[in-house]
């Protein structure tokens, strides 16, 4: 029967409500809450329609028939068991057990049946979808995939550098992110515009500051 509900309401908000409501309709007048005989006639109609009221028959019957129930009470000819189904509305006679075993297997047929007819012919709940064409989905999937290339290669480089790292904790020495490169120049030349002190110095101060410069190009390429 759930599955039923859930086909004819096919989204959750009126699923959710109509379902409720139907199936506290169906536990009031399933003759548990509401004893037939506390109905009135014109809602007599209910209790017959209710899945509920078989079951509550069948179980009833099966139990308060049953020969550990059969003993007389005192006061009429009657027995305990029918007592207690009178007592409830449901002094029906035993026969009726299996009119309820058969009208139970009818709700389920019936539930099914319908269930697999509202799938078949139900149309499905209007969404609002995008509209977009093959070749947009292909450009998505292709970016999609080099992002997701690039994520790993990302991570597995970190991953790298990360476990160099902690290897390289107990020895004390740095590890660097990258690889180091081996720079070799000759004859470098390089100079500093400093025109004042330029103008100021001699010949051979001149050739002087030139090499300290050189030098000094060559200690600093040197350290990188």
């Amino acid at each position: 029967m759930c599955r039923f509900i859930a086909s004819i309401f096919q989204t959750m908000v009126t699923a959710s409500t109509c379902g409720a409501l139907i199936l506290m309709t169906l536990f009031l007048f399933g003759g548990f809450i509401i004893p037939k005989t506390s109905l009135p006639p014109w809602l007599s109609w209910g209790f017959w329609l209710s899945p509920m009221t078989y079951a509550q028959i069948g179980i009833a019957l099966n139990e308060f028939l049953a020969p550990r129930w059969q003993k007389e009470i005192s006061k009429g000819n009657t027995t305990i068991g029918r007592e207690v189904l009178t007592s409830h509305g449901l002094n029906f006679e035993s026969y009726f057990y299996w009119i309820s075993l058969g009208a139970l297997l009818g709700f389920t047929i019936l539930f099914d049946a319908g269930f697999v007819l509202a799938l078949t012919y139900l149309p499905a709940p209007k969404m609002s979808r995008a509209i977009i064409s093959k070749k947009s989905i292909s450009q998505i999937q292709e970016k999609n995939g080099s992002r997701s290339s690039t994520q790993l290669d990302n991570r597995s480089t970190l991953g790298t550098f990360s476990k160099a790292t902690e290897e390289t904790k107990s020895s004390g020495m740095l590890v660097l992110p990258f690889e180091p490169l081996t720079i070799a120049f000759k004859d470098v030349q390089y100079f500093v515009d400093m025109p004042l002190l330029h103008l100021s110095c001699t010949g051979d101060e001149k050739e002087r500051f030139q090499s300290e410069k050189a030098s000094a190009a060559s200690r600093y390429y040197r350290s990188i």
